[in-house]
């Protein structure tokens, strides 16, 4: 091993498809050395000759070079490697500079929203006072394949609400009507919480309008005890906390309007209009991935077996040890916040959206 190149290979990415190969601790040069000894040259001095080659690293740049050897001092291969690491990452991943603020007017709606990235649509829907900001943790994977389009709800964030309520049906129709300013006929999208519960809506009123989506931690009916809990948070307010914190940096108004819109969301979920009707829940051709933590703080397990039997093309995935929660917040909540079985299923969150929407054709 001593004798043998240790070499480390760096892959680029398909488009360049070349190679970075360095080699250490090469044999010195024999011909160097012959060359020394026929000028006479002290034993010193070729111990000198070989310190100085030590101090070196020998490239082969297929692309760059005609792909001849080049020598670099040592001191430079690791800024030379960090450089080419930066530029593939920059080439890959969308600069933040690269998102676009937008707002689209929806009769009294000025609707704020957020675009980046290309290829097929991808309309990312938060929860019930959340932001965009969300989303930020997958922006850079998802942006690689997909425009994402991404707003900020009525109420929420930019968003000013010009109505004096907030329900999920509503928010539904203004998701519509943003794809419409687009000139989007058909879309893909994802929805966290409440923007689960408006997904599903979307899927309903304008089954044609969802090739595919992802529905987290959303709800069609207040089943099991999830009524009751939504009861016993009526009139009250977020409690004091990390979230509160966080979401109060989010919203222009703070924490007050971060409260105002729990209180509103809550009264939503308790309305008689909240549930979606078996027949309409029938006529979705979405398909749907359903996720949901095994521990959710609002909706039991019959909420996502519900949704998993009676939407024709749906897919199940319950991640284990986890809130409500799901996928969200490790970004920002302390690090001594329990996520349980959360945090491995955000590490593959971003690969396991890609795969579901990519596998066009499938059914449960």
């Amino acid at each position: 091993q001593g004798q043998q190149d240790q070499r480390h290979l760096y892959q680029g990415n398909a488009r360049s498809a070349s190679s970075l190969v360095t080699a250490t601790d090469k044999p010195p040069n024999k011909r160097l050395e012959r060359t020394a000894e026929k000028r006479g040259r002290s034993a010193a001095g070729r111990s000198a000759d070989k310190q100085f080659h030590s101090g070196w690293h020998r490239f082969v740049i297929p692309d760059i070079n005609g792909g001849r050897m080049a020598l670099v001092p040592s001191p430079l291969w690791a800024l030379l490697g960090a450089l080419l690491l930066v530029l593939v990452a920059c080439e890959r991943s969308p600069a933040t500079s690269d998102i676009r603020e937008n707002t689209a007017q929806i009769g009294d709606l000025a609707q704020r929203y957020r675009t980046v990235g290309q290829g097929p649509p991808l309309l990312l829907v938060h929860g019930l006072t959340n932001t965009w900001r969300i989303w930020r943790p997958y922006m850079d994977t998802l942006a690689e394949k997909h425009w994402l389009i991404i707003p900020d709800l009525r109420g929420h964030g930019d968003t000013k609400n010009p109505a004096s309520t907030l329900t999920e049906w509503q928010v539904a129709r203004d998701m519509l009507a943003l794809l419409d300013t687009l000139g989007v006929k058909q879309v893909q999208l994802v929805g966290f919480s409440f923007g689960g519960h408006v997904a599903l809506r979307m899927a309903a009123l304008q089954p044609e309008r969802v090739e595919a989506m992802i529905v987290i931690a959303g709800a069609h009916q207040l089943l099991g005890p999830a009524r009751k809990t939504i009861e016993d948070n009526r009139g009250t307010n977020l409690p004091q906390g990390w979230y509160l914190d966080v979401a109060s940096t989010w919203h222009p108004a703070g924490e007050v309007q971060v409260q105002q819109l729990w209180r509103e969301g809550v009264a939503s979920a308790l309305g008689n209009d909240f549930g979606i009707p078996d027949e309409l829940l029938a006529a979705i051709r979405a398909r749907t991935l359903v996720i949901q933590g095994d521990r959710d703080d609002y909706f039991p397990l019959d909420v996502p077996l519900d949704l998993y039997r009676k939407i024709q093309k749906a897919q199940l995935w319950i991640i284990p040890n986890t809130t409500h929660a799901t996928v969200f917040f490790q970004d920002v909540a302390p690090s001594e916040q329990d996520f349980g079985g959360g945090r491995l299923a955000a590490r593959i969150f971003p690969e396991v959206i890609d795969e579901f929407l990519a596998a066009k054709g499938s059914q449960k």
